[in-house]
């Protein structure tokens, strides 16, 4: 037997829990289960809906969960009409490096086995500290155990490493090229174009190439002077000003101007 059964001959059953301040309700009615401030479906309640042939829906903040794409089972909806529905992740022990968060996907024939995850981590620590973001992917495993490892990151000041933890700039990639496409592949569908642009005419554009982090050649424009340097190892080894190019080669020196 039950320690408590409810049965009702209508098509609602309800338990109500009161104080001076406060009804809570718990109610079964038309193949959904509510628990709330309100008897019934009502926005302020949890609304699980059970029914035959519907599958199991989570409505928070909505009496009528919805499936808007194929598979959803949780819908959160702020009804006060000023604020986004947000979830809050809260955990750890708030120390720098510490996970304070994290999203887990995992293969529905073996829940325990995570295919992939984003997760975030204190940085920090402190009264009021930042966070980073942490993207995590698996391969195939083939059978045997995948193996999850980290592919992205955003740290709190917002560079962006791929391949790294530690980017040194805005964004940084890191990783084995591909065979004929590098390791950063633009393909345009009709044109492939790419830009370097400065907000005013004394910020410098360019390419740099290095080795072990040691510059050997950069195509660039310094500043404001429209001229087009090609360098090697700081040394300028062809200009183009204006429709005049000079350049120097390592072998004779100077070649002056040449008109084109």
């Amino acid at each position: 037997g039950y320690p408590l059964y409810v049965k009702s001959s209508t098509d609602t059953a309800t338990i109500r829990l009161s104080d001076d301040d406060t009804n809570a309700f718990f109610n079964a009615k038309d193949g959904y289960l509510s628990m709330g401030e309100d008897t019934g479906l009502s926005a302020n309640n949890l609304n699980i809906e059970m029914a035959a042939g519907a599958g199991m829906k989570v409505g928070i903040g909505t009496d009528s969960p919805q499936n808007e794409s194929s598979g959803v089972v949780l819908h959160i909806h702020e009804g006060g009409g000023t604020h986004a529905a947000h979830i809050n992740l809260s955990g750890g022990s708030g120390a720098s490096g510490n996970q304070t968060g994290k999203l887990t996907f995992s293969d529905p024939g073996d829940p325990d086995d995570g295919v992939a995850f984003i997760s975030s981590n204190i940085e920090g620590g402190g009264a009021n500290p930042g966070g980073n973001l942490n993207f995590f992917t698996s391969t195939d495993g083939g059978g045997s155990a995948n193996t999850v490892s980290q592919k992205m990151f955003i740290s709190g000041s917002g560079e962006v490493g791929i391949g790294t933890t530690a980017p040194a700039n805005l964004l940084n990639l890191s990783g084995s090229h591909v065979s004929g496409k590098g390791l950063l592949y633009l393909q345009g569908t009709d044109h492939s174009w790419m830009f370097l642009d400065t907000p005013t005419g004394t910020g410098d554009k360019g390419i740099g190439f290095k080795e072990n982090d040691t510059e050997q050649w950069a195509i660039k424009i310094e500043g404001d002077d429209n001229t087009f340097n090609v360098t090697e190892a700081g040394t300028t080894r062809l200009q183009l000003i204006g429709t005049k190019i000079s350049g120097s080669s390592t072998s004779t020196g100077s070649f002056g101007a040449v008109t084109i």
